[in-house]
């Protein structure tokens, strides 16, 4: 018999070659500009990940910002995408600098959606300040916008604002020097540099702030959360606090409550469970599986509360549309998906990995798809025995508890061909190495084994598509794009869980998720 290795068939010869590595030594496709930096762009938190560095991410986003498929008006768009759907803060900044920089007047089209929050203006002065991207001055652009949002910003959202430090918001005032002749302006922005003022001036919850500060009033006045923390208040008054915060602040502030003492009364936690668990509220808020898996791993509060995280999990998912055809969902349990889904980052980092975020996807899938395959795969590869009808958080940390091992996304996809599907959703890091690793010597293979394998599924199934997500900041995949079968898209936000749908139907093709971004209003 001649040599298996050299004639074992002609579909991985007849497929594109791999023409680059990834990040973990393996064979992988290159992407082009555009996809590449919208992939940084929906993922990338400037953060180490299990492959990655900080420093290499910045440093890739520099690099393709000079691609010569991206221009100014795609970077404008790309950062309203990152910060409006992906819900990012230091690439849709990164972004917005870049243009300042570089293309004024498409920065003054993208700054109103991307500086929406206090955070993010601060961050934009910080990176222009920094020097990463050649100069350290303030555009006049920049200033001039950031000026605006002085002076016509909610006075709750300045106060809001100058929580936080390098740059404050102090600092940015004094950098732009906003002048207005309204006098109450002018008082507000004085008291937030902690410069002398007339107290008559000021808003009235910031002149009751005052006065808490001092020992005067015990009323609650209109004041960021954040800011009540350094003052010496009662429990009765964290629980007034609870009982004025909207659905999605007590979503994000459990553990605030918690600490602070409000969430020792079973009265108030009925409440907050009553008010977090209900579906009206939940569909009016427009949340999705991801916001509030999140909130679920985050949350260490009492057991009903817990039970109404995981009732409005379920409810959000009327918000997901179903896939047409027969579905099955590839999750890449391997141990490099253990890294937190924001990146490592001291002090902050994230407990949801992504692992846990793939979990998520799958079991949401599932459970508006219940005759859908769920697979796990590292080097090897299974059919994960899950009840549809099961909570999406139960599933979910069922799929996360399998985390260990090695990287071949083409294991996956071979297992899911067994099932004839129509569709294919590989949530991984992309990272697949253990499959197609690059010899020693330096030579490429044909092509990677997952295009070999979804070469393979397709010749049965000659309408079958697949959907790669990937979780992590990187430039290269397994299959490349190709037009209505194969989609690339990276990170993941709940918008995502309509685009993957009208792919699989047929409504958009491989470059549907570029698309996206060329759609978003600016």
């Amino acid at each position: 018999m001649a040599n298996a290795q050299l004639f074992s068939g002609t579909r991985g010869r007849l497929m594109p070659a791999a023409d680059t590595v990834n990040l973990a030594g393996g064979a992988a496709y290159a992407m082009p500009g555009r996809d590449a930096l919208a992939q940084l762009a929906a993922t990338g938190c400037l953060s180490g990940t299990y492959y990655a560095t900080a420093q290499g991410q910045l440093d890739s986003v520099i690099a393709l910002l000079q691609s010569p498929d991206v221009t100014p008006d795609f970077v404008a768009r790309l950062a309203v995408y990152a910060r409006q759907r992906a819900a990012m803060k230091d690439m849709p900044a990164l972004l917005l600098a870049w243009l300042a920089i570089n293309s004024p007047a498409d920065f003054d089209r993208a700054a109103p959606h991307v500086l929406d929050k206090g955070r993010m203006v601060r961050n934009l002065v910080q990176i222009l300040r920094s020097g990463a991207l050649g100069r350290k001055s303030i555009p006049h652009c920049a200033r001039r916008m950031l000026r605006r949002w002085l002076l016509t910003e909610s006075v709750f959202s300045l106060v809001h604002a100058s929580i936080g430090q390098d740059p404050s918001l102090a600092d940015v005032i004094k950098m732009v020097r906003p002048k207005t002749p309204d006098p109450e302006r002018n008082a507000l922005l004085r008291w937030i540099m902690a410069k002398e003022v007339d107290a008559a001036l000021l808003p009235p919850d910031v002149r009751a702030f005052d006065a808490m500060k001092r020992g005067e009033v015990v009323e609650i006045p209109n004041m960021p959360h954040e800011m009540l923390v350094s003052l010496p208040l009662t429990v009765a008054q964290w629980k007034v606090i609870a009982s004025r915060m909207g659905w999605q602040a007590l979503r994000m502030n459990l553990a605030t409550l918690k600490r602070h003492g409000a969430l020792d009364d079973a009265e108030i936690v009925a409440d907050v469970a009553r008010r977090l668990g209900d579906r009206d509220a939940v569909a009016k808020a427009k949340a999705f599986p991801h916001q509030l898996f999140m909130a679920f791993l985050h949350a260490d509060a009492p057991m009903p509360i817990m039970l109404a995280l995981q009732d409005a999990l379920d409810a959000s998912l009327d918000n997901v549309p179903s896939i047409e055809g027969k579905v099955a969902v590839c999750v890449d349990i391997s141990g490099s998906m253990q890294s937190p889904i924001t990146g490592d980052r001291p002090g902050a980092t994230s407990k949801a990995r992504c692992v846990d975020v793939a979990a998520l996807i799958a079991s949401a899938t599932l459970r508006k798809n219940p005759s859908a395959s769920v697979i796990v795969f590292n080097t090897a590869a299974g059919v994960a025995n899950l009840n549809p009808r099961d909570s999406v958080a139960t599933n979910a940390r069922a799929l996360a508890s399998l985390l260990g091992g090695g990287t071949a996304v083409s294991v996956g996809i071979a297992c899911a061909a067994q099932f004839d599907p129509d569709v294919v959703i590989v949530v991984s890091d992309n990272e697949s190495w253990r499959d197609t690793p690059v010899p020693a010597v330096g030579l490429m293979p044909r092509a990677t084994q997952s295009a070999v394998q979804w070469a393979a599924l397709r010749s049965r199934r000659p309408r079958a598509r697949v959907v790669c997500i990937d979780l992590t900041p990187n430039v290269t995949t397994q299959v490349a794009n190709a037009p209505n079968e194969i989609l690339n898209v990276g990170g993941w936000n709940d918008a995502c869980f309509q685009l993957l749908a009208d792919f699989a139907s047929g409504k958009m093709g491989a470059g549907a998720w570029a698309a996206e971004i060329e759609k978003v209003e600016i």
